[in-house]
């Protein structure tokens, strides 16, 4: 019997089986991190939120994540500024600890922005931050980002707890 075109073929490799041959993996490299991301993380050592020291050799348990106050699709470009990243305590599976990374990360932009203001004053730049997210640069002000500062000192959020 002559095979059609409709007859699959067996795999080379086991001619018992009807199943094709599978395709080469794709030659992926890995995704690289932008140096400025990588350099904010390196230097960066406690949560921006509470303030917690962590050391870099600790394996398991809590850990640093970095966040992007600009996120969704301006997330790339937000990466090359450390000006649009905070440093923030990630979850404890093991204490049961949620983290502040999960609730900063639900803030609206003006808490996260005096959050950035307060604890890392060098590298705040609203202005960028608000150009990066593609908004106008009155969509959040600098009288909000002051005001949300003042919030945060009387509700105790920041590093200067453990300072």
């Amino acid at each position: 019997m002559k095979p059609s075109r409709l007859t699959p073929k067996a795999h080379p490799d086991n001619p018992y089986s009807t199943m094709p041959p599978r395709s080469k993996p794709m030659n992926r490299r890995p995704p690289t991190e932008p140096a400025a991301r990588k350099k904010f993380r390196k230097g960066v050592w406690l949560c921006q939120c509470c303030g917690k020291r962590f050391d870099r050799s600790d394996e398991g348990g809590q850990s640093l994540e970095c966040h992007e106050m600009a996120s969704g699709g301006s997330r790339t470009a937000a990466l090359e500024h450390p000006e649009c990243l905070l440093m923030l305590c990630g979850v404890d599976l093991k204490r049961g600890l949620l983290g502040c990374h999960k609730v900063v990360q639900d803030w609206p932009l003006d808490k996260q922005l005096a959050l950035k203001k307060w604890s890392d004053p060098e590298r705040y730049d609203r202005l960028l931050v608000l150009k990066v997210k593609r908004v106008a640069s009155t969509f959040v002000t600098e009288e909000e980002v002051d005001a949300r500062v003042e919030e945060l000192k009387r509700h105790g959020v920041g590093p200067w707890l453990n300072q």
